[in-house]
């Protein structure tokens, strides 16, 4: 997949660009968070990761109302749940896909300390 590429070359870019762009990546990347590929997981969250710590860095100047419609946002992309409250983190799952987990949740909280 070439996701984690187009996710790095985002970072790169100018901020407005990313701005514009980034939430429409990150949609994209959170379809990939339901194969039952845990390597392809792992890209996708350590992806995901990228965009967001690029977002808190690129983006610092957004107003709190934008900050946080786009908190929820990552929240319902990255933690996906449905009516059967199921998750997709399966038993088994590799120690760097959680820990990649856990790096999101951080960087979400230094967005926004009231959101975590």
């Amino acid at each position: 997949t070439w996701y984690p590429l187009l996710a790095v070359v985002l970072c790169l870019v100018d901020s407005e660009f990313f701005s514009e762009n980034w939430m429409s990546l990150l949609t994209q990347l959170g379809k990939h968070l339901k194969e039952k590929s845990t390597s392809l997981r792992t890209l996708t969250v350590e992806s995901i990761a990228v965009l967001v710590e690029s977002y808190r860095t690129k983006c610092a100047n957004d107003d709190a109302k934008t900050i946080q419609a786009n908190l929820t946002s990552i929240q319902n992309i990255v933690f996906l749940t449905g009516q059967k409250k199921q998750t997709f983190i399966v038993q088994g799952e590799s120690v760097r896909t959680l820990e990649l987990f856990a790096d999101v949740i951080l960087l979400m909280s230094k967005l926004d300390l009231d959101f975590a």
